[in-house]
């Protein structure tokens, strides 16, 4: 059962560039992933500063394993001084759940 994600991250509008450089850097390294289908990470047309996420892996063991990658760890702590909002919807199946974490 493939896992999809979904989800939206605001960044500090003073912090575009270093948004712009942790999404390239997880894009490539994630892409790179045994059980990564696709990720896809653009910015909101409205709005520069807003990005929108798109995910799917092969399982949800395959989205845990990528949970814990290093450079998982890098970009959750770089976004902990970037964004000020994140969204994230996780699907299996017909259950979805949400993750709001705290920002700014």
């Amino acid at each position: 059962m493939k896992k999809f994600i979904i989800g939206w991250m605001t960044s500090k509008p003073e912090m575009q560039e270093r948004f712009l450089a942790a999404i390239r850097a997880v894009l490539a390294a994630t892409r790179q992933e045994k059980g990564c289908v696709f990720i896809e990470i653009n910015l909101d047309l409205d709005s520069p500063n807003r990005a929108v996420v798109a995910e799917c892996f092969e399982s949800q063991e395959a989205h845990d394993i990528h949970s814990k990658m290093s450079h998982m760890a890098t970009f959750r702590e770089e976004m902990s001084r970037i964004l000020v909002e994140a969204r994230f919807e996780n699907i299996l199946s017909n259950n979805v759940t949400v993750d709001v974490p705290k920002y700014g």
